[in-house]
């Protein structure tokens, strides 16, 4: 009879997580019980003057009646009637760091673009992923799971992309990757196709 009991409440209970899990789409704000964080992006690091942005930071000491705006041109001067980024007019220092180079490619809920990280004396060139405004909530999610596969590769054997940062701009989130430089897949299978012919075609 106990045994019963307590099959029927874990039956019950395996059926209100799997309600739990199909609740929403995998494009809403996670569920409470979830274990992605949903810690809001800040528009930018202030950390970061102690080492990078030092000379900006003193001058708006200097002049403290300026409102300090990390965005001077607003987001929605660039963003498209679909929520999309669009850089149609020059954009300012994202984050007030990264300086917007050229657009690397477009999908349907992202734009992905090349900027220099002017905190860095290299010129470091970075991949920003600005996510469309409607799909917002996707950072929190995609941002836990890059940052959890880095740090469970440290050494960078498995080749995952480093996710460097992450800051909203307007209703945009932004996330911070390095710049990698793949060929296209039709490159790579370009020589499989120009290789021997297999034992079916010979035939």
């Amino acid at each position: 009879m106990v045994v019963t009991c307590l099959y029927e409440k874990m039956a019950a209970s395996v059926d209100s997580l799997k309600q739990q899990q199909f609740a929403k789409s995998a494009f809403g704000i996670p569920l409470k019980s979830s274990t992605f964080s949903r810690i809001q992006p800040p528009a930018l690091h202030r950390i970061s003057y102690l080492t990078g942005g030092l000379a900006e930071l003193y001058e708006h000491i200097q002049n403290p009646n300026e409102e300090y705006n990390p965005n001077a041109v607003e987001a929605s001067c660039i963003t498209d009637e679909k929520g999309a980024f669009c850089p149609t007019k020059q954009v300012p220092l994202l984050a007030k760091r990264y300086h917007f180079i050229r657009i690397l490619g477009k999908g349907c809920s992202a734009t992905l673009i090349e900027a220099v990280d002017t905190f860095r004396p290299d010129s470091h060139h970075v991949a920003i992923k600005v996510l469309n405004e409607e799909y917002y909530a996707l950072g929190y999610q995609e941002s836990n799971n890059v940052e959890r596969l880095n740090c469970a590769d440290p050494q960078d054997f498995s080749g995952t992309v480093r996710l460097l940062n992450k800051f909203t701009f307007g209703n945009h989130f932004c996330l911070v990757f390095e710049l990698l430089h793949p060929k296209p897949l039709h490159q790579y299978f370009k020589p499989i196709s120009q290789g021997p012919k297999s034992q079916m075609e010979r035939v």
